[in-house]
């Protein structure tokens, strides 16, 4: 049995520091939106698997000892003879601005077929399964695969999550919408970006739709920070959540203490309110000053928000943020921490992200979520 299974593509990587026509110093990796997360929830204690097909190759080779490296269970992976790894390059004309390259039409990730996915939820019996938008637009099979793998999950009572993680140069905005909808009634959680809730749904008011199959949906806006928005409990079973400290933060023993409070002062950025939620009115005046902003996707009635806003950290490479805020708060779920602390240990995920080059190099361990509260430069001696 394992905590997390998720299937997709994981390519090569080739990175530069600068534009890759110069030539120079590169570094190989290897990158892949739902690698990236197992690797993620795996630094954090959990047993993770990852399900995909790999050329039989040298980068296939790379790939699989880089995740037995990084504790993520391989045994989902198969190597196929007749098709190649996939290859993604990425440069960086200006600071924080990085061109990608893909070559991975046709690759061995786009032969994954439906009853690969069924046969890997049977086998690992999966206590979370997570998905992405990426994999559906690969091929017709892997379609089909994305959709076999949640339809299984969801009738064996296993929690689906859904990342829809949209590629413009994958596929266009009506074809992801039609298929990712399919995905939409076997989810329990959904993440997206503010401007990806169009291809969820057409409704003007998208919170209630969405919620009437999903549990959770986690709205991210970058340095804005996330919301998470859920039904409203009902008078006969009311929201409960830890004690909490003064600040309102919980008071969970696995959140270390000193991460219970922004270390800029601010408020933990909970609102019970989704009026206050949809305003941006918070009751710390520091908080209120320090460029929080409101839920961009507007109050819903019988819908709870909660915001938490990003981390103050200097960004070095902001690729591979979404999917470390993902594994954070899968590994948050899996802990069974309240909504507060999952967007908390979510937005510490993608703030150790973004301070160093890579998809996941930089992801935290369980012993490294307190260390961004030290004072930037300091010295742990």
């Amino acid at each position: 049995m394992t905590d997390l299974l998720t299937l997709g593509e994981t390519m090569v990587s080739v990175r530069t520091a600068r534009p890759m026509r110069l030539g120079g110093d590169a570094h190989l990796s290897i990158a892949g939106s739902e690698s990236n997360v197992a690797i993620g929830v795996a630094r954090l204690g959990h047993h993770t698997t990852w399900l995909g097909a790999l050329g039989n190759d040298e980068p296939g080779r790379l790939i699989q000892r880089t995740l037995r490296a990084e504790n993520v269970d391989t045994s989902q992976i198969r190597f196929a003879d007749d098709s190649f790894t996939g290859f993604i390059a990425f440069d960086q004309p200006s600071h924080d601005i990085t061109r990608v390259s893909y070559h991975r039409r046709g690759s061995a990730a786009s032969t994954l077929t439906p009853e690969e996915a069924t046969a890997a939820i049977q086998a690992t019996k999966p206590a979370l399964l997570h998905v992405t938008g990426i994999t559906p637009a690969l091929s017709p099979a892997t379609r089909a695969a994305t959709l076999a793998a949640v339809r299984a999950a969801s009738a064996a009572g296993t929690q689906v999550s859904l990342d829809v993680n949209y590629r413009a140069r994958l596929w266009s905005r009506p074809e992801a919408a039609a298929t990712i909808r399919e995905l939409l009634p076997y989810v329990h959680t959904i993440f997206a970006s503010d401007d990806e809730l169009d291809l969820l749904t057409d409704a003007p008011n998208p919170l209630p739709r969405l919620l009437e199959h999903a549990t959770q949906l986690v709205v991210t806006a970058g340095h804005k920070g996330a919301w998470l928005h859920t039904r409203t409990p009902s008078p006969a079973q009311p929201h409960t959540a830890p004690a909490a400290s003064p600040t309102g933060q919980p008071t969970d023993p696995t959140v270390p203490a000193d991460k219970r409070t922004d270390p800029t002062g601010a408020a933990s950025g909970v609102h019970p309110d989704p009026i206050a939620a949809a305003s941006g009115v918070h009751p710390d005046p520091i908080a209120a000053a320090s460029g929080v902003h409101p839920d961009p996707v507007g109050a819903s009635s019988g819908v709870h928000t909660i915001h938490q806003p990003a981390l103050s950290v200097t960004v070095v490479d902001s690729i591979g943020a979404g999917d470390a805020f993902v594994s954070g708060y899968l590994s948050a779920t899996l802990d069974d921490l309240a909504p507060e602390a999952r967007l908390h240990r979510a937005t510490t995920s993608g703030a150790f992200c973004v301070t160093a080059f890579g998809d996941w190099e930089s992801l935290p361990t369980r012993q490294d979520l307190s260390l961004l509260t030290h004072t930037q430069g300091t010295a742990l001696r």
